[in-house]
């Protein structure tokens, strides 16, 4: 299962000014969500990327909940570092 929570108003990242009412709501109805789609009690990740290093492609904020399989740790195997950056 993967489902997108995003709000109404274009926020191009969790950095561009998200109002705490906003980002609260929306972390406020992922618990609800993951109840609808029968994995609360399972478990589910809720992931947010932000920024060209975070491999995003839709430049609009938004939370992706993931779950109805048994997850592995998110590691960052075969992640590249960013040049300069240690």
């Amino acid at each position: 299962m993967h489902t997108l929570l995003v709000p109404k108003k274009h926020y191009d990242d969790m950095c561009d000014g998200v109002p705490e009412e906003v980002f609260g709501h929306m972390m406020s109805v992922v618990p609800k969500v993951a109840e609808i789609k029968g994995v609360r009690e399972s478990g589910f990740r809720t992931v947010v990327n932000t920024g060209p290093d975070s491999a995003t492609t839709v430049k609009h904020f938004h939370i992706h909940i993931l779950g109805g399989v048994k997850m592995g740790r998110f590691t960052f195997e075969n992640s590249q570092r960013a040049q300069g950056k240690e």
